[in-house]
């Protein structure tokens, strides 16, 4: 919070100014070009949300503890039944049919990590190393290993991915 002076003449100007100042600033902001409703954002994110609250909530909070997981937990259930509670309320204002994707996409990624973890195919949350001891929920996203893990962000800041372009004629 900025409190500016009244008695000084360059600080009047931005209560006098305030429209077009806040407007100016708004020109250096960067639009954002993607909505957390649309796919593929769930796709990238959606299930890092799931796993940070079952780790936060200090439900399964250590990393060798994404094997243990079970849908049909009461505590767990209680914790799925909060988060979808805060997908209808953040999504108020949105089309039903958006909501109902979103409720079903985490239905189906808890149905996944259940499956995973019942069948013996995760035992952890992430790994930095390798070996096939290691069995992780998670992989960096846009890595090349191929195996269950879900792809994920490492950072929310940077939702794009790197596409090559060959112009045409170019040598590659």
């Amino acid at each position: 919070m900025t409190l500016f002076s009244p008695s000084k003449p360059r600080d009047r100007s931005h209560y006098e100014t305030f429209s077009s100042y806040h407007q100016s600033l708004y020109r250096y902001v960067e639009p954002t070009s993607i909505t957390p409703w649309a796919k593929p954002a769930r796709d990238r994110a959606l299930h890092a949300a799931l796993i940070t609250l079952v780790r936060l909530t200090d439900h399964l909070r250590a990393n060798d503890m994404a094997g243990a997981f079970d849908k049909g937990n009461p505590e767990f259930q209680s914790l799925l039944a909060s988060f979808k509670g805060r997908v209808r309320e953040a999504a108020s204002d949105r089309d039903q049919d958006e909501i109902d994707d979103v409720i079903n996409h985490i239905d189906r990624l808890v149905l996944d990590w259940h499956k995973q973890a019942k069948d013996g195919m995760v035992n952890r949350y992430e790994s930095y190393k390798s070996g096939s001891q290691f069995k992780p929920l998670m992989k960096p996203y846009g890595s090349s290993k191929k195996d269950n893990a879900w792809p994920t962000l490492n950072s929310m800041r940077n939702v794009d991915t790197e596409t090559t372009v060959w112009v045409k004629g170019e040598d590659q």
